[in-house]
């Protein structure tokens, strides 16, 4: 669950450009190379998700690594799990769109937020 999270967040940049682009004079489809890092990271984990931690339900408890497995084949795995954690990630940033407003607001007024400012605004 916690890699599973960690790639939900690091796609949260890039779903935040997607989520946000019109309302910002963005590029027509929001995206940008910003979140390049993120997805290097998110792909990296995604990878050891499926080759290295057996984490994948179609190879169970296998290090892919240690087996002569094609590339295109945890490629293809790989994919689908991305565009699953991705739709996630965009989900929770539509229920939560107003939130992530009000935050970018206060933070273009302040630039930094502590946790409890950030729970005040969320109303938590």
């Amino acid at each position: 669950d916690d890699l599973r999270e960690q790639v939900i967040m690091l796609y949260a940049g890039r779903n935040a450009e997607r989520l946000f682009a019109a309302e910002n004079n963005m590029t027509e489809n929001g995206v940008t190379t910003g979140a390049s890092n993120d997805i290097e990271k998110a792909t990296g984990i995604i990878k050891k998700m499926i080759t290295e931690y057996g984490m994948n339900e179609n190879f169970g408890l296998l290090n892919l690594e240690e087996l002569e497995i094609k590339p295109d084949v945890i490629a293809k795995e790989a994919v689908n799990l991305s565009k699953e954690l991705c739709s996630e990630s965009y989900k929770l940033m539509m229920d939560n769109a107003d939130t992530l407003k009000k935050i970018a607001e206060a933070l273009i007024e302040k630039e930094t937020l502590t946790g409890e400012e950030i729970r005040k605004i969320a109303g938590k």
